[in-house]
């Protein structure tokens, strides 16, 4: 039992790194992303798609899921731990999700609203907003119920290790 926990702590490092490693590229990303997108933009609405895919690719695709694998990897590091504390990242982790989540459906409300200005066939608009709607909404129902997982699992697991 001992060795799987010992493998099970590996891979939560594991996760935790490639979090780190995605927070950390995420910002290198952008940087090289800000300096290289603009060549060859031909006009504004050009522009405007290039800085609405990058804060996407930034923000949903490399710091959130980056901070989810740092809070799931200390959740999981946590219960297999026998007399460790919960960090500050995995206390604040329901918030963190909360706040994901909110984040995720106004920037779905900001793109419906720039492709509103911008499309006008609502046959294109729709091929455009289809793939953005559909799937914030499932992800920030997933980060809402991973909040309340985090918040009502974390006290439960406190109260088993102080009696043990």
């Amino acid at each position: 039992m001992d060795k799987k926990l010992k493998l099970l702590s590996g891979f939560c490092t594991a996760v935790a790194s490639i979090g780190w490693i995605l927070i950390i590229g995420g910002w290198f990303w952008l940087m090289v992303f800000s300096t290289h997108a603009n060549t060859g933009v031909s006009s504004d609405a050009d522009c405007m798609k290039f800085a609405f895919y990058g804060i996407s690719a930034v923000s949903f695709e490399f710091f959130f899921v980056g901070i989810g694998a740092i809070i799931i990897a200390g959740l999981v590091k946590f219960i297999i731990k026998k007399e460790s504390k919960p960090s500050l990242m995995l206390r604040c982790g329901d918030k963190l999700f909360y706040i994901f989540a909110v984040l995720g459906i106004l920037w779905a409300v900001i793109q419906h609203s720039f492709f509103a200005v911008a499309i006008d066939d609502k046959i294109a608009r729709f091929l455009y907003e289809q793939p953005i709607l559909l799937p914030t909404l499932g992800k920030a129902i997933i980060l809402i119920l991973l909040g309340q997982i985090l918040k009502r699992l974390l006290p439960i697991i406190e109260e088993y290790k102080s009696l043990v």
